[in-house]
């Protein structure tokens, strides 16, 4: 709990609240910050931000396909987790692919369409 509490007053977010009144689990209850929200760390994702990361990730794999996700979430900033969510939102709309084996496979781009008419017509 103390780590919970200095990760938020060091976010900007201020101290959470503990319910205990459960009788086998507790609540935290986090105050977020306006600010917090604004740099994009909030649950909510706008259409634009994750069209703009994968827009990024797209231009990362086309340069270099044999990125693994954990270099992709290195270089953009965001949690591997960000990184698989986007990756799995493309896969499914058909905009990218992986071939091979896990470790040694590549990305591949669907081609054909321009990119933004892509996620226009994908998402």
């Amino acid at each position: 709990m103390y780590r919970v509490q200095k990760e938020l007053i060091e976010n900007g977010n201020g101290k959470a609240a503990f319910d205990f009144s459960f009788v086998t689990a507790f609540r935290v209850i986090e105050n977020v910050s306006e600010q917090y929200l604004e740099e994009g760390f909030g649950a909510e994702t706008t259409q634009k931000t994750t069209q703009n990361i994968q827009e990024i990730i797209l231009k990362i794999m086309e340069e270099k396909p044999e990125i693994t996700q954990r270099e992709l979430a290195q270089i953009i900033g965001i949690t591997i987790n960000g990184i698989k969510y986007h990756i799995k939102k493309m896969t499914n709309a058909g905009i990218i692919k992986h071939e091979g084996p896990t470790k040694s496979g590549k990305w591949v781009i669907k081609r054909g369409l321009s990119q933004k008419k892509m996620f226009k017509q994908k998402l």
